[in-house]
């Protein structure tokens, strides 16, 4: 019982932290929001553009609070020994980076949440099932948290962190289709975008809210993939490392 209360502390404490710091919570709250209205002023007279940017930029948020807001935060907790002061305490480090996931799952379902309704309340959108939207960002949000994860037990310092996850996150944001149509793409970055796991998480979304008749049996099996290698990577790595 003590494990639960436990994991459900530091779960909430994390997710306050994550709040309580003006850029991270800008990032994933504020700036989605800002984007939202910006497309909208721009494109949104194109019929259904708002089931198309929306899901991109769900995808984007939950990418970002997974690379920058884990797998970053936990290399400065590691590199400022709180990993190893907690080997101190009863409390195991597992349950400690479980309830770490879990603050960034809810902060992706909140920030996810907050621009659906706003896309729905100001620009029409009528997502399919809410259920259906939620569990796929459950599902992207379980994926990128690993592969922040396994960021984190690749890296020594902050700054090599934070530069891994720069170097995997911006590139995805702009060959994922998340803001241009991949149809677009020349062939040569067309074929670069299929094997990014941001892709097929926002087609995904996209086929969630209604907004794309895609087959996505293909996406769905390429991001269970990647779930399954990171979680492979990541705890095989943590073990080694003693953080876990």
């Amino acid at each position: 019982m003590w494990l639960i209360r436990g994991f459900l502390r530091v779960t909430e404490t994390e997710f306050k932290l994550y709040l309580r710091e003006p850029q991270a919570a800008g990032w994933t709250f504020a700036f989605p929001v800002f984007l939202l209205l910006l497309f909208m002023l721009i494109w949104g007279h194109t019929p259904n553009y708002v089931y198309f940017i929306v899901p991109g930029l769900v995808g984007i948020t939950v990418a970002s609070a997974s690379l920058h807001g884990l797998g970053v935060v936990l290399v400065a907790y590691r590199q400022h020994g709180y990993i190893k002061k907690l080997r101190t305490t009863p409390m195991p480090p597992v349950i400690f980076l479980t309830g770490l996931v879990c603050s960034r799952l809810a902060v992706m379902l909140l920030s996810a949440l907050i621009l659906i309704l706003i896309a729905t309340t100001l620009f029409g959108l009528e997502a399919t099932s809410i259920a259906a939207l939620l569990g796929v960002v459950l599902l992207g949000g379980f994926m990128f948290s690993f592969l922040g994860l396994m960021i984190a037990s690749l890296c020594n310092s902050v700054g090599a962190a934070g530069a891994v996850a720069h170097m995997t996150f911006f590139p995805m944001i702009f060959l994922s289709g998340a803001f241009i149509p991949i149809s677009l793409y020349p062939s040569f970055l067309q074929r670069i975008s299929t094997i990014l796991p941001l892709t097929h998480f926002i087609r995904l979304l996209r086929s969630a809210v209604g907004g794309s008749h895609e087959d996505f049996t293909v996406s769905l099996m390429v991001v269970l993939g990647f779930l399954i290698a990171s979680i492979f990577i990541a705890t095989r790595r943590m073990r080694k490392m003693e953080m876990v």
